[in-house]
């Protein structure tokens, strides 16, 4: 009776595993779930406690299926003089895996796109767009790479793109992955960060998974919802962004650099409108409505980049055109 018992479940394994083998070809044949956000090596350990991690500098590889190529300085941007030039207007873009351009090729991203749309302003002959987008980057990083990093680049601009989860607690590297802090939803099992990184089965059945929780949580207590999803509801922490963002800005501005914010899709419950007009920042909002501007997962597509790049123009060209700089100043101190 032992033997059939194992044998049954020897067949069993074997059919599960038959099973799985099936799902994960169909998956690949098919592009279901060719998400793999996270591949190793393309972030590194930063010796900054409070910046955690950023991008390996000179990586080459993918990302979510799309060719990814890191330059010398750590950017998702063509290489570039750290110096900037006589009669070139400097825009350093920061933010997460939006503004990285998560999904999308580096040229479709909306730094990359922006700078065709933006015209230079008076005495300057070339406008140039850094990307400095790092995915899994929150506020508090936002503000440590512009004080620690971005301004010996001598930018005129930073402009700060602003998600939904930009309050949440930081990515983190471990043994070259980028891992993502856990939240109540979370199932925790062996040989998950492996599957994460690999399996375009697991990920088909984890998007469908998170979207089936998100819904249901929202269904059943809209504040319950946001506080397990986003995790935004600590007044204390929203004082705390203020402080942090300000802060930023007051040491841009000390070396003539000011920072605007470009929010993207943030929801009428988001604290982080008020958290910007609290620091004095500049700001605009967009939308991302339309299944035809994103991803499976939410990040926007080329469209939604180029959607991006067009309503960001529109908002910084006019300030562009009263800059008290010229094509022969000095970049900043």
């Amino acid at each position: 009776m032992a033997r059939r018992v194992r044998f049954g479940l020897c067949l069993l394994a074997a059919w599960g595993l038959v099973v799985l083998v099936l799902g994960e070809l169909t998956c690949r044949a098919f592009g279901i779930g060719g998400v793999i956000l996270y591949r190793r090596g393309l972030y590194e350990a930063s010796p900054d406690p409070e910046l955690g991690y950023g991008l390996t500098p000179g990586h080459r590889g993918t990302s979510y299926g799309t060719p990814v190529q890191i330059n010398e300085f750590g950017f998702r941007s063509p290489p570039f003089a750290k110096e900037r030039s006589p009669g070139t207007y400097r825009v350093i873009c920061v933010g997460d895996s939006f503004t990285f351009g998560m999904g999308v090729r580096q040229e479709e991203s909306w730094p990359a796109q922006l700078e065709a749309r933006l015209s230079p302003p008076p005495g300057y002959h070339r406008i140039e767009v850094v990307n400095a987008g790092v995915p899994g980057y929150n506020l508090r990083q936002y503000g440590r790479q512009i004080e620690l990093a971005l301004l010996e680049y001598e930018p005129n601009l930073i402009l700060m793109g602003l998600v939904e989860n930009d309050l949440e607690p930081s990515f983190y590297v471990e043994d070259g992955y980028l891992c993502v802090p856990r939240k109540k939803t979370t199932i925790s099992f062996p040989g998950k960060r492996w599957l994460q990184t690999h399996s375009h089965l697991y990920q088909a059945v984890n998007m469908r998974y998170q979207g089936w929780m998100a819904a249901w949580l929202q269904h059943r207590n809209p504040d319950e919802a946001r506080s397990i999803l986003f995790g935004d509801r600590d007044p204390a922490a929203w004082e705390e962004a203020v402080d942090r963002l300000s802060r930023s800005r007051r040491e841009a501005l000390r070396h003539g650099v000011d920072i605007y914010a470009a929010m993207f899709g943030l929801t009428a419950q988001s604290p982080l409108p008020q958290i910007v007009e609290r620091a004095q920042v500049s700001a605009m909002h967009m939308d991302l409505d339309g299944p035809d501007l994103r991803l499976q997962d939410g990040h926007p597509n080329a469209r939604g980049h180029a959607h991006f790049a067009e309503q960001i123009a529109l908002f910084v060209q006019p300030a562009l055109a009263t800059t008290p700089h010229g094509a022969d100043a000095p970049g900043p101190e």
